[in-house]
Parts: structure tokens; C-alpha cells; sequence
């Protein structure tokens, strides 16, 4: 009876949870990450769909092929779901199905330069038929080293929903914009790819992905191109001259907003251009002996929290990391708490900080790390980004101005190494730009964080604790079997 009673009960829930998962509707996520969600830009983009979309994962037959495409499949089942008339999900082995590889590369050909596979996305049918492909790496961030990572979790980052949605944008509008980088002061390459070595390649690549073509700028030679909608200055060495600041405020006045990494050196020469903005450059270091990496000079944030502007709230729970940054004193904002606020030289202006340090970081002076001095130096929090943008009352009573220019005082924030050791930096980077380019609404989808505890333990216990249960399972088994003779027996 009691065998028959589990069977049925078993037969029930089976036979239930068929029923919910054809006719139920969308399931109820409980996961912490919300794996099984989609942000309502995702939403929005698919259901608003007026081509059909094609969605191709085409992965090897590796293990970590396998665990990868397991969870690929799975966020584009979601897609699908949004819009199952519009969107059709397929998945490809290019070693065991050659010949549909062969056709999704006559279709999509730059998948065939992903040797690790990627996902293919073509709207539209035909010649007239737009496509984009994205590369595992992409989807997959590398963990990197948290500034406080636990040694007893490994943590796997997934950014799929994040790359697809910017790809699906990209091929929807059908448009490259182009972003300028200064040249001639000493910047990092812009096309160093390798994630070992100092340059901006990733980033390069993650603008490529959705739709950014960037272009080197020489303003001692020439002038910024009319069609460029955003000029980058990461790290200078050497400072701008006066002709080349000119060239880049003639550029600002024709509503083109500006991105700057700075940190490098004593002069940037962008001194005025930046106070007009209600903003100041600091010449004093920044140390923190808590949120660090490697070192109280390689500073990261604390966790971010909202502050009531895009490119922060989108991020909000993760760290920055903000190698050999300064402080930056916002003019109408005090240097120090308990001060009054310093007197604006721009009134029009409004210069929001955004992003800060740690409690216990401080600033000072000196180069190597040395012991917090309250009579030298100054603590923490410091603010290391700012948004500047004309005031809300002049931009027809919006709740932010519009954009003019944004500050980060890390001059490695873009660095490959930097986007290797932590992802989030290429997050911010990105709503960074969409923000001054006036997409707000593009802001970054978070990446869905898994953490899995790690087991560590010496071999000696380990073998304790397999040697152990298996010479207790035997003795139950023995113990059983005797204790079944016996009662036999009598």
C-alpha cells in the first residue's frame, strides 16, 4: 500500500508539473541573480519587433562548451518566450554539423573567425537582412579577482543578456556612430587587444559590438569631425596645448559631449576647460588600506549604491576599480565635510559626483603609501567620477541637464588589464557613453554573478572523509544483512 500511494503521488506532481510548465505561463524566478529574468529593456526590444529575429548558438563539444551553451540556451529560450512568433532559436555544433555551419557562415561570416563560438543574430529574411554575432568571451566576462573576493568561492560571470540586447540594437538600427580618441600625449593603444597588456582593445571591442566605431583624433593636426558624437582622452602623459584645448571646446560648443580618464602627470592642460565645468583636478594620491587590490594604491570602491543618476543606478552592487586615482573637488560641493561649499565659476553648470572611495581611504601627497595623517591628509570618502550637464531647469525640466561632460580621475579605469581583473569597469565605461550620447535608456544590464563555495581541504582529511562514509555504509549493509539472518533464523 505504501509503495502504491508514493507511485500515484509521484504520478500526481509529474504529471502536474507537465501541465504548469505547457500551460502555466512564465515561470516565477527565486534565483538570487534572477537567471531566470529579463530587464524591460530586453523586453521592450523583443517585443517590439517587426522583422523576424534568428538566434544561432554555435559552441564546440568541449566540457566547457557544453556547461557554456546549457546556460546560452536557456537565456535565449527566454527571448523566444518574449516574442515566439517573431524569434527563432537554433543551436549548431560546427564539428558535428559542418555543413550548417558551412550555411551560417555564408549567412553571418564572421563567425567563422570565433574559435570559441558565439551566438548569431540576423533580423529580417534574405540579402536585405541584418546580422551581428557575438563571441563566447563576450558572453562569458573572465572572473577575474575581486578586490575582496573570498578564496573559498569561485565566481563566473555571464553578460549575455547585456551583449545580445546591445548586438540586437545594433543590427535594428542599422547605423555606426563614432567616437573619437585623442592621439599624441602618451594614450594607450587602441588597438591592443591581448587582456596581458596595457591598451584599450577590450573596450574597442565591446564598442564594436554595439554599433561604436572608434577613431583616432589628432587635435594638433586637425579638428574633431562633425559626424564623431563623443570625444574620449584616456590617460595623457604629456598635456594638451592651448590650440588643441580650443579645438576641443569648439567641439563641445557644437553640443558634442566629452569623456575623460585622467590622473597622468601634474598638467593635463585641460585645467580650464574643466573648471568651466565646476570641476578640479587634484594633485594628491589616493590610498586605501581596505578596498584595494594588490595594494592600498590600486583603489576600488566600496559597493556601489544608487545616486540618483543612470550610469551608477544600473550598477548599483557592484565595485569599481580605480587605479592610482586622485580626488576630484567639485566646485560648489566642500572639500571636506564640515566645510562650507567653494563658490562655482560656472553657475550654468552642474557638476555631479558620482562616484566615491571607500570610508577609509584618504588622500596625500606622497607617492609610496603612508600612515593616515589628519593634519596632512585628507579621508575619505573622496570623489573620483562626476557628471557635469547643463542645469535640469534648462533642459525643459527634466531630472538631469543634459550631458557635457563626465570625469573619472583613474587613468587605467579603461585599461585591458584593469577590464580583465574586474568587468564591472567595462560596464561603467559603457553606460558612461551611452549616457553622454544621450541613450540613457541603452544603460548597461547588470551580468548575472553565480558564486559556488569551494570546498579546500588537506588530502589526509580529504581521504578521512571519503574512507569513512564508504566503511560505514559497508558496516550498515553487513550489520543489516546479519540482523535480517538472525530474525530469520528465529
Amino acid at each position: 500500500n505504501s509503495a502504491l500511494t508514493a507511485s500515484l503521488v509521484g504520478g500526481i506532481l509529474v504529471v502536474l508539473n507537465i501541465v504548469a510548465f505547457r500551460y502555466g505561463g512564465e515561470a516565477i524566478d527565486f534565483t538570487n541573480d534572477r537567471s531566470h529574468s529579463l530587464s524591460s529593456l530586453t523586453v521592450g526590444q523583443l517585443k517590439g519587433l517587426e522583422k523576424p529575429l534568428r538566434l544561432t548558438v554555435f559552441l564546440g563539444g568541449s566540457d566547457r562548451a557544453t556547461r557554456r551553451l546549457d546556460r546560452v540556451k536557456q537565456l535565449l529560450e527566454l527571448f523566444k518566450a518574449q516574442n515566439p512568433e517573431k524569434i527563432t532559436v537554433e543551436s549548431i555544433n560546427p564539428f558535428k554539423d559542418p555543413g550548417d555551419f558551412e550555411a551560417l557562415v555564408k549567412r553571418v561570416p564572421d563567425a567563422a573567425i570565433l574559435t570559441e563560438g558565439g551566438v548569431a543574430l540576423e533580423s529580417g529574411d534574405g540579402e536585405s537582412a541584418t546580422r551581428g554575432v557575438v563571441s563566447s568571451q563576450e558572453l562569458f566576462q573572465s572572473p577575474g579577482q575581486s578586490p575582496n573576493a573570498r578564496k573559498d568561492s569561485y565566481v563566473t560571470t555571464f553578460a549575455g543578456e547585456d551583449v545580445l540586447t546591445s548586438t540586437l540594437i545594433r543590427i535594428r538600427e542599422g547605423k555606426i556612430s563614432r567616437v573619437a580618441f585623442t592621439t599624441g600625449h602618451g594614450e594607450p593603444a587602441v588597438d591592443e587587444m591581448e587582456s596581458t597588456r596595457p591598451g584599450l582593445g577590450l573596450w574597442k571591442r565591446r564598442m564594436a559590438s554595439v554599433g561604436l566605431a572608434a577613431i583616432p583624433v589628432n587635435l594638433m593636426s586637425e579638428e574633431v569631425a562633425p559626424d564623431v558624437s563623443l570625444v574620449v582622452i584616456v590617460a595623457p602623459s604629456s598635456p594638451f596645448k592651448p590650440e588643441e584645448a580650443k579645438r576641443l571646446r569648439d567641439h563641445m560648443l557644437k553640443q558634442k559631449p566629452v569623456l575623460l580618464l585622467l590622473g597622468l602627470g601634474e598638467s593635463s592642460g585641460l585645467e580650464e576647460l574643466l573648471k568651466i565645468h565646476n570641476i578640479v583636478m587634484s594633485n594628491e594620491h589616493i590610498f586605501d588600506p581596505k578596498f584595494n587590490l594588490r595594494g592600498p594604491s590600486i583603489v576600488a570602491t566600496p559597493p556601489l549604491q544608487a545616486v540618483g543618476h543612470p550610469v551608477i543606478d544600473a550598477l548599483a552592487g557592484q565595485q569599481i576599480l580605480i587605479p592610482n586615482s586622485r580626488p576630484i573637488d567639485v566646485l560648489g560641493v566642500a572639500k571636506k565635510r564640515g566645510e562650507k561649499p567653494t563658490a562655482k565659476a560656472n553657475p550654468g553648470v552642474d557638476a555631479m559626483p558620482i562616484l566615491w572611495t571607500g570610508p577609509e581611504s584618504f588622500a596625500s601627497a606622497s607617492q609610496r603609501y603612508p600612515r593616515f595623517d589628519p593634519a596632512k591628509d585628507r579621508a575619505g570618502p573622496l570623489i573620483v567620477g562626476v557628471a557635469a550637464m547643463t542645469l535640469p531647469e534648462l533642459a525643459g525640466g527634466a531630472a538631469l541637464g543634459k550631458p557635457l561632460l563626465m570625469v573619472y580621475s583613474s587613468p587605467y579605469l579603461a585599461d585591458n588589464q584593469s577590464l580583465t581583473l574586474d568587468p564591472s569597469n567595462l560596464d561603467l565605461l559603457m553606460n558612461s557613453i551611452n549616457w553622454l550620447r544621450g541613450r540613457a535608456e541603452l544603460q548597461g544590464i547588470a551580468p548575472k554573478t553565480h558564486v559556488a563555495p569551494i570546498f579546500t581541504a588537506d588530502p589526509n582529511l580529504r581521504m578521512r572523509l571519503h574512507l569513512i562514509p564508504t566503511l560505514l555504509a559497508g558496516l550498515l549493509i553487513v550489520g543489516l544483512g546479519i540482523l535480517t539472518y538472525l530474525t530469520r533464523r528465529q
